[in-house]
């Protein structure tokens, strides 16, 4: 019996076999409750829609959680191998808010991806969205924010590199090969919606991330 509750958790079912749904406490009562499944204790953006715990009345309490990942199929004696990261972000100068823990959350799981793909791990390193000088030198934007484009000036020339453009929740808006024979290049943004944007130029030696606001002053 405990063995099959365990599992429904993972499937987004209550201890008495009723769907998780979005919003309140998870069950259909509480602030911002709603009738819609969820497969997500959290399927949105927290931040601004007055959701909180406290109001939902869950009480801020230690928060464990079971995770599983599949299905596979293995044949006789077969094995898979598999690589877990959680990351875990707090910004302490502005704690609640999607241009802070959220922006700097998702700046942090970037670097960490980047590290599995590379299976380059740097030890003892402490991970956040403040850039270092070498990286704040390497790669700049202007203006900022930007309105119909944006500018990137480089130090140096990018062999082989790819740049990708994410919004705050980490959704891929466009990727390109970035041009090889240029330290200045400029891509348009007159198609993006004002906000918090990410982007991110790597090639096999090196990967930077930078942030990008965006204004609409049309």
């Amino acid at each position: 019996m405990v063995q099959i509750k365990s599992y429904n958790y993972l499937r987004a079912i209550w201890r008495n076999n009723d769907h998780l749904t979005y919003g309140g406490n998870g069950y259909g009562g509480g602030l911002g409750a709603t009738a819609d499944s969820s497969n997500y204790m959290l399927s949105g953006q927290a931040y601004g829609n007055g959701w909180n715990e406290t109001a939902s009345g869950n009480m801020p309490d230690d928060r464990r959680f079971i995770s599983s990942s599949g299905p596979f199929y293995l044949p006789a004696h077969g094995k898979a191998s598999l690589d877990f990261a959680y990351v875990f972000t707090r910004n302490e100068s502005g704690p609640n808010g999607s241009s802070t823990s959220i922006a700097t959350n998702l700046h942090d799981v970037m670097r960490v991806k980047h590290w599995f793909e590379t299976d380059s791990f740097p030890c003892a390193m402490k991970v956040g969205i403040t850039e270092t000088n070498q990286e704040t030198n390497l790669l700049t934007l202007y203006p900022v924010p930007a309105n119909e484009s944006v500018t990137i000036q480089s130090s140096t020339y990018w062999n082989h590199a790819h740049l990708e453009l994410y919004d705050v929740l980490g959704n891929k808006i466009y990727s390109f090969d970035y041009p090889a024979n240029q330290l200045k290049y400029s891509i348009s943004t007159e198609n993006l919606s004002k906000g918090l944007y990410f982007i991110k130029l790597f090639n096999e030696t090196n990967s930077i991330i930078k942030k990008l606001v965006i204004h609409d002053y049309r």
